[in-house]
């Protein structure tokens, strides 16, 4: 008895942790670095986020469809008609640290020899309230899209 109650309460343990890294990482404000140089700021609520550069100007708003609790399809959505990406990667995360995160993206709707490699720097579990409408407008549309679709 003692035993299968320890390996119940190991299984909640485990859940527990493994939902909490997914849900650090779907929220929040991240630093964004490639070969560690500072490229941006991203501010992500679930699945959407608001990718703000160097220049100070929102470049890009990106869906998030996770795939599981590791990987997530990234895909620009379009603030004007130009300059989006249509390359949809398929990007992978691991946890490296208490808030530091490496991405690993490679093209998933082109067949591309390209390794995208960054890191990812949570430095708050909010985002600028200046966005949160938007990502908030976002996120509720697209789970009406899939809800309709399921």
């Amino acid at each position: 008895m003692k035993k299968k109650l320890s390996m119940l309460l190991l299984l909640i343990v485990i859940t527990i942790a493994c939902n909490s890294v997914n849900e650090d990482f779907k929220n929040g404000t991240f630093e964004l670095y490639e070969k560690d140089t500072f490229v941006g700021i991203l501010m992500r609520m679930n699945n959407f986020q608001v990718e703000k550069y160097e220049e100070g100007k929102i470049s890009l708003i990106s869906k998030l469809d996770y795939t599981s609790d590791s990987t997530y399809l990234l895909s620009g959505t379009e603030i004007n008609a130009k300059g989006v990406d249509t390359t949809i990667f398929l990007t992978t995360f691991k946890k490296l640290d208490k808030n530091k995160y490496k991405i690993t993206g490679i093209p998933y709707n082109f067949n591309l020899e390209y390794k995208y490699e960054g890191v990812l720097i949570k430095t708050k579990n909010n985002i600028k309230e200046k966005y949160v409408d938007t990502l908030n407008y976002l996120n509720r549309n697209h789970l009406n899209v899939v809800e309709k679709d399921e």
